[in-house]
């Protein structure tokens, strides 16, 4: 085993490999015109610690691998000269982290910074630090490293680099040795793990991706016996690979999937020149992800009725479907957001009624003990780790910073971080509430989905990372007690979970001041909504409204520092988790996709209508905002009910679904079809595509004033689509504003095109100025202490 001061070495010679191996990657992570970039995206590393552990042996066919714990936290950045220059340019987004993992669990994170002076890779012994690696020698615009896994026996690192303006990704293998050399570069790269053969050979397995679809898996070795292969290519263009390793790294799993079906192939972790084992051919409709542990493997599936997530178990030599053995389900309403495998456990991390629990399994002796999260937490944040006595994790909500929080298996206890306290905790509460309909509920089509954007999550965080988004129900075997809750606790913002519904129906629980709606056919929609404690007269207040609603995907709630000072200067945040997104699990995504879609811009009417007559804020006050394909709901909204809103800001949105989902030349048109329908096959599906695609139904009228966000290079959402829903959109309004006459003040429609970027790109404090800017100005509300504010958040 490898001491500190190995390991550290070792990492410096990987640092400064890629400090000479990068600039040769070739054109395509190159920039014909070089930018100056000292305004651009940096990434900087620091060495805090690094443990070493002995991991314990998993069965008798398991490697006795050694767990290594590598950690960047808290990071410092070095001291210049010019220090005041430096930190007053320090960009928005300094505290937010990107984390790295490497394999088997290290943890690297870093840091993107922009700068007006060069920014580095830097190693930190004590108060002693090395440059290793300055980021402005290599010539890219806006370059930083995405992923890295360690081979198991430390004698190769690979590492996937991209820049801000593509997807695309390019995969590096160094060798690490005194004179640390690159061994082999690979373009494209979406997934990529390492295993070991019989004769202690790395062989390194990579997904080829193109055209934002992965088909092809590769298989390299370096070295003297130096090969690169293929080794899979998945035929029908509906699907994508990725690759994930399971915990402990007994098994390569070949994960081959869709909107609504998958299938996996085991990779022997022992003998990868082995043909790959089948664990259950696709099914149309059945999606499964697959975990090991003890010879056994843990398959979190929604096969069998109901057709919801439920955790089965199988001998690992007996992979096939029918000897599944049920062995966890969840109550209804459940959601699974992840999980997470240990050597006597298994957690479970779930979200039931918008609460947000930990279910830990004990697989010696099946004990299940659930533990209910604090009421203002609204998302978890996965943790890399490999200690088996220990499972932390990060609790966010969109105005609180995340908190560490680590469960002891053997105290059976959850611990939390413990230091300065977020005085938000002070001022503010949380309540959730809910409230039942009377109306019987209907469209209980039995389907299921997996969001689009989630995928890349499933292979970048260490527990299993699950892409759709289950309600798991009932069943005949363990379950946890979970139940309904009202909480009216002082602990961070206040946080109301309450029932939206439109004015057809009435809930028989009627709780003061927070009455529970429904929608127009009786479903239920949850809310969460922030606001000051102390504000008075809230329908004087301004309102923003987040909408998503598709992919069976939730509503993002991790923290935002400009919505935090949104809060703080008075507005009040509601977050409508509408039908199509994940929050009620499976259903709740049948319920919003496909001939279904209208009941999402149902729900979002029925949540704002609920706010106003509820005493939150008021039509004149109120802004919606919608990224992706939230933009789909918030576009509908805007023409079918215009009345309700006074500003959208939408970002890279999704806004004319009928040509998109028309185009096969897309390279994603393909894979939505389960979403969105196939317009070009199924008249069917046109008509409805028709009835709420935004683009479709723009008209004469009054529109609210709309701020939109486009990127130059999104490959996604298409450029094109946008600016022919900008252009007829100024169009309608020009018409409109002929026939009000003289005297109409028509809205504001603002195309923001940024150069470059992508779908996913980072936020950075130029836009969210521009957005919050915009929104103030629409509802003529002085701006000057929030923006104070923000600059002390953000530190620019």
């Amino acid at each position: 085993m490898r001491d500190f001061a190995t390991m550290q070495q070792m990492t410096k010679l990987f640092l400064r490999a890629l400090k000479h191996s990068i600039p040769h990657l070739g054109k395509s992570m190159q920039k014909q015109n070089y930018c100056n970039f000292g305004n651009h995206y940096y990434n900087r590393i620091r060495l805090k610690k690094y443990d070493l552990q002995n991991k314990s042996k998993i069965s008798e066919l398991a490697r006795n691998v050694p767990s290594r714990s590598f950690s960047c936290k808290d990071l410092l950045p070095i001291k210049p000269e010019d220090e005041k220059s430096h930190s007053e340019s320090m960009d928005a987004f300094e505290k937010v982290r990107t984390k790295l993992e490497t394999q088997p669990q290290e943890e690297y994170e870093i840091i993107n910074a922009e700068s007006s002076i060069p920014a580095y890779l830097y190693a930190a012994d004590s108060d002693n630090y090395e440059v290793l690696f300055n980021l402005e020698e290599l010539k890219l615009d806006q370059p930083f490293i995405d992923c890295i896994r360690v081979a198991p026996d430390e004698k190769y690192v690979a590492a996937k680099i991209r820049t801000e303006d593509s997807e695309t990704s390019t995969c590096i293998v160094v060798k690490l040795s005194d004179q640390p050399v690159m061994e082999a570069s690979f373009p494209n790269v979406s997934s990529f793990e390492w295993v070991k053969d019989e004769e202690d050979e790395d062989v390194l397995f990579y997904t080829f991706q193109r055209n934002l679809r992965c088909h092809d898996v590769y298989r390299a070795t370096f070295g003297d016996n130096k090969r690169n292969e293929r080794f899979y290519t998945e035929k029908d263009p509906s699907y994508f690979v990725f690759l994930y390793l399971t915990k402990d790294s007994r098994f390569l799993t070949l994960n081959i999937m869709n909107k609504m079906t998958s299938e996996v192939w085991l990779i022997d972790g022992l003998s990868p020149w082995d043909p790959p084992v089948l664990i259950q051919k696709r099914i149309h409709g059945v999606l499964y992800y697959v975990e090991h542990r003890d010879d056994e493997l843990y398959i979190l599936t929604n096969v069998g009725e109901p057709t919801e997530f439920k955790l089965m178990r199988t001998a690992a030599d007996a992979p096939a479907i029918m000897n599944w053995d049920l062995f966890f389900t969840m109550k209804r309403n459940t959601k699974v957001v992840d999980l997470d495998m240990f050597k006597d456990h298994c957690v479970l991390f779930l979200k039931h009624s918008n609460l947000l629990y930990v279910n830990v399994i004990g697989l010696a002796d099946d004990s299940v003990r659930s533990l209910k999260l604090p009421p203002w937490a609204c998302g978890f944040i996965m943790e890399t780790n490999s200690d088996p006595k220990n499972c932390p994790f990060q609790l966010c909500s969109p105005i609180r910073p995340p908190k560490y929080y680590t469960y002891k298996f053997a105290e059976g206890k959850l611990f939390e971080e413990t230091g300065h306290e977020d005085p938000i905790t002070k001022t503010s509460r949380v309540l959730r509430m809910e409230a039942k309909s009377k109306i019987p509920q209907v469209h209980r089509a039995r389907a299921l989905g997996i969001g689009l954007h989630q995928i890349p999550q499933v292979y970048g965080a260490r527990a299993l990372g699950i892409g759709a988004s289950p309600d798991t129900a009932s069943a005949p075997c363990r379950s946890p007690d979970i139940g309904l809750h009202q909480t009216p606790q002082l602990h961070g913002a206040r946080a109301l979970v309450i029932g939206a519904a439109s004015d057809t129906a009435s809930a028989p629980c009627r709780i003061p001041r927070h009455r529970g709606h429904i929608s127009t056919d009786g479903k239920l929609v949850p809310m969460t909504i922030f606001h000051k404690m102390d504000s008075e007269d809230l329908q004087k207040k301004p309102l923003l409204v987040h909408v998503y609603g598709a992919y069976g995907m939730d509503l993002k709630m991790n923290f935002r520092p400009e919505r935090r000072v949104l809060v703080d200067d008075g507005w009040i945040l509601a977050y409508c988790h509408v039908r199509g997104g994940g929050e009620l699990g499976l259903q709740w995504h049948a319920d919003g996709r496909l001939t279904k879609k209208l009941n999402g811009l149902a729900d979002l009417e029925a949540c704002i209508k609920t706010l106003h007559s509820q005493g939150f804020s008021q039509p004149s006050l109120t802004t919606l905002s919608a990224f992706s394909a939230g933009g789909v709901l918030a576009g509908a909204l805007c023409n079918a009910k215009p009345e309700l809103l006074r500003a959208v800001t939408l970002e890279a949105p999704f806004l004319d679904v009928l040509n998109t989902m028309m185009d096969t030349t897309l390279p994603l048109t393909l894979e939505e079809l389960e979403e969105w329908g196939n317009p070009s096959s199924d008249e069917k599906h046109k008509n409805y595509i028709k009835r709420y695609c935004p683009c479709q139904n723009i008209k004469a009228q009054h529109y609210p004033s709309i701020h939109i966000t486009a990127y130059e290079h999104d490959e996604r959402v298409p450029l094109k689509g946008i600016v022919n829903y900008t252009e007829k959109l100024k169009e309608a309004i020009a018409e409109h504003a002929k026939e009000a006459g003289e005297g109409y003040q028509p809205p504001n429609i603002i195309l923001d095109v940024q150069p470059g970027g992508n779908h996913v790109i980072e936020d950075s404090h130029k836009k969210i100025t521009a957005q919050m800017k915009f929104l103030y100005e629409e509802l003529g509300l002085d701006s000057t202490n929030a923006f104070e504010d923000l600059k002390k958040y953000l530190k620019f």
